[in-house]
């Protein structure tokens, strides 16, 4: 089901400007900037993620049509020009994914990792091409059942800043679709590692704001130099 997930996917979320959430969201509604989806294979079934940001004061409608569009999607599935557009802007960007040494390496640790064909980057742009309306409107069936969303909203309360909002909605182990709202979640240990050399050159104001994501307000310790630290 990869490909018909892959290029459906183009069509709701995946496909920035040109995505259904985009243009139902943010284009006509003004309720988002940013407004996307996308699947993550694994070894294992991944996760399906839609996320978009958005104030406070509209996040209820905004999530509200995005779950419109998205059960839409499921429903019917793409129509035939939007299939197609898609199909068009994947194989024309092909070669996008292969034009560094380093997208080359990334395509051959990818097929290793996962054990794909030897033939993988050579069938690419041909399984593209095949996938069709009802594989498409199948795929998603098979991998996300919207009767099984859950929704998960994190934030300050009313009247607090800063206004951070999470929705997550999942379909349950094969598929899970994550709504987020102004939000940046750390979710490794790697992450804040990683993190902490990029903080330091802000100001010590931006500096604690911004470990705050990174490590919860019981374990900051503020020290003489004004910095924010684990202990």
């Amino acid at each position: 089901d990869y490909f018909p997930l892959f290029v459906g996917n183009f069509v709701l979320g995946g496909g920035g400007f040109v995505s259904r959430l985009y243009r139902e969201v943010r284009e006509e509604r003004g309720f988002a900037y940013s407004v996307y989806s996308y699947f993550v294979p694994l070894e294992r079934p991944g996760p399906f993620l839609v996320g978009l940001q958005t104030r406070r004061d509209q996040a209820d409608e905004a999530l509200a049509q995005v779950r419109r569009v998205v059960g839409g999607f499921l429903a019917k599935g793409p129509t035939g020009r939007e299939l197609a557009l898609a199909k068009n802007a994947l194989v024309g960007g092909f070669s996008l994914r292969v034009d560094s040494n380093r997208k080359i390496l990334d395509q051959v640790a990818l097929i290793a990792f996962y054990r794909l064909p030897s033939d993988w980057l050579d069938e690419f742009v041909p399984n593209v091409r095949k996938v069709t309306l009802e594989q498409v409107r199948e795929a998603f069936a098979r991998h996300v059942d919207p009767a099984r969303l859950v929704t998960v909203i994190v934030g300050a309360p009313a009247g607090r800043s800063p206004v951070v909002r999470t929705t997550s909605v999942s379909p349950g182990y094969d598929s899970s679709m994550f709504f987020k709202i102004l939000a940046s979640v750390c979710v490794s240990t790697r992450a804040v590692k990683s993190s902490k050399n990029r903080i330091a050159g802000f100001s010590a104001r931006a500096r604690a704001s911004m470990m705050r994501c990174f490590w919860p307000p019981d374990r900051l310790v503020p020290r003489s130099d004004t910095t924010v630290s684990s202990p």
